[in-house]
């Protein structure tokens, strides 16, 4: 997998989750500004842009920009280089640019401007350490226990909130919290994908693959299990459902790791695809959990011959 986890897809991802953010953010942060009207395009030209990328960039009611920054660490190297990225897109598109920094690290005291000459640039920083993430993860887990919608900007932030648990950790209880709640299959995604795009610059590459593979066993039991449930009510009694609900699991996981295979794996061999149909649950979860280790066919082998 490597690093083509975040770069191959950061774009779906960035458009998934910036949905999600545009709706209640500004309030949520506390941030005074118009509202929000569109996802702004961040990119600048090779030659100008060089390595430089923002997070978000939002176009407001009054056609103004509001760029967001997520920043576990905060130098002012990274006050230069924001206000580089803000000069430029101000002459690109001629528009006045406003900009926040949500924070994660602990340093409370951070420059927030600097003046040189002409120039005085000014931007806003939110310490995200002043919610108190694991008392809002609890209210979140009891109002879905109790059946309730949760605060969707709760959840997505709640890993770079003040918390006793890491970023890492907290981002896999966000996500299995989601499994949990009932949702179409485009607002799951969207939720998902906001979580993963604020943890992905407080997260080393370990920690985000680890993180990946869950997301993809989750998958693939989810599926799994609606696909058994289903084959259990065609039978209509006890018996049937907890037979087809077994041999559910097994089809649903077969069907999304072959899926899954065609996509790292071109023309897969018929041979192989008869030994996978042939598999019990617990060699599929084996290739489901090392779906990113496989690149041709022979590397199933470990998997068909034991």
């Amino acid at each position: 997998m490597q690093k083509k986890v975040t770069d191959k897809n950061y774009d779906l991802i960035f458009k998934l989750a910036a949905g999600v953010f545009k709706g209640r953010i500004l309030e949520f942060l506390g941030i005074k500004c118009a509202q929000i009207e569109r996802i702004f395009p961040t990119e600048l030209p090779k030659i100008e842009a060089n390595t430089m990328h923002t997070d978000f960039m939002f176009e407001l009611k009054d056609s103004s920009l509001l760029h967001l920054e997520f920043q576990s660490d905060f130098t002012q190297e990274t006050l230069y280089r924001i206000f580089m990225y803000d000069a430029r897109m101000i002459m690109q598109h001629k528009k006045p640019v406003k900009t926040v920094v949500i924070y994660s690290g602990k340093n409370e005291q951070l420059e927030q401007g600097f003046e040189m000459g002409a120039i005085n640039y000014r931007i806003e920083i939110i310490h995200m350490k002043q919610y108190d993430g694991d008392i809002i993860y609890e209210q979140e887990v009891q109002k879905i226990n109790s059946g309730q919608q949760p605060d969707w900007l709760n959840l997505i932030f709640l890993p770079i909130m003040k918390s006793t648990k890491t970023v890492k950790e907290r981002t896999k209880e966000v996500i299995k919290l989601c499994s949990r709640i009932k949702l179409k299959k485009s607002h799951y995604e969207a939720i998902v994908s906001a979580v993963l795009v604020l943890a992905d610059k407080f997260l080393n590459l370990n920690d985000y693959e680890e993180i990946w593979e869950e997301i993809s066993m989750l998958n693939v039991i989810k599926f799994a299990e609606k696909k058994g449930i289903e084959k259990g009510i065609e039978k209509g009694i006890e018996k049937g459902i907890e037979k087809g609900i077994e041999k559910g699991i097994e089809k649903g996981i077969e069907q999304v790791i072959m899926m899954q295979l065609e996509q790292r794996i071109k023309n897969i061999p018929s041979d192989y695809r008869q030994k996978i149909e042939r598999l019990g649950e617990e060699q599929l979860k084996k290739i489901a959990l090392n779906i990113f280790n496989i690149e041709k066919a022979e590397d199933l082998d470990p998997y068909l011959n034991n």
